[in-house]
């Protein structure tokens, strides 16, 4: 019967570790939000452009949704292999 006392003892302290850590983060979130948001976007690598678009010049880099005048020259007859950027 003790070492069942003992093992909701261990859990509870444990449970209590964690949560403050997370307290301790979102108390560091309130002091500075902007600090934090900031690492979060200079973790991401930001992408290279893969194709461009030759009358305008915009380009993409394949992610997210394809661009309108890609669409339109697709719909057009071209493929998408034509606005490729030589490397």
């Amino acid at each position: 019967m003790a070492s069942i006392f003992k093992k909701i003892d261990d859990e509870e302290k444990r449970l209590l570790d964690n949560l403050r850590v997370i307290q301790s983060y979102r108390a560091e979130e309130k002091l500075n939000p902007e600090r934090l948001r900031r690492d979060i976007k200079a973790s991401r690598a930001k992408a290279s452009p893969k194709y461009r678009d030759p009358k305008s010049g915009a380009t993409w880099a394949g992610r997210g949704l394809q661009p309108r005048w890609m669409r339109e020259a697709i719909e057009a007859g071209k493929r998408q292999e034509d606005f490729l950027i030589a490397c």
